[in-house]
């Protein structure tokens, strides 16, 4: 229950929905889930260069990743 899914919506934006267990991962974990995710699937290699983390509980963008690394809000 750490990833819950992922979708681009209609501008093509990518998203990575957040489980519940995402919240109780150490910063450094948390980063290394990210960065693993975009070594496999390069979404900072494409345009637009970055995916949004939303907790899909609550509808909020929790996060962005992109080449710089991640930023939690």
């Amino acid at each position: 229950n750490i990833i819950k899914g992922s979708y681009k919506d209609c501008d093509d934006v990518p998203f990575l929905d957040v489980g519940s267990n995402f919240y109780h991962l150490s910063g450094f974990d948390k980063r290394r889930v990210v960065e693993t995710l975009d070594a496999i699937y390069q979404v900072t290699a494409k345009q637009p260069g970055l995916f949004y983390l939303r907790d899909p509980a609550t509808q909020k963008i929790i996060g962005v990743y992109t080449k710089q690394g991640l930023t939690l809000e």
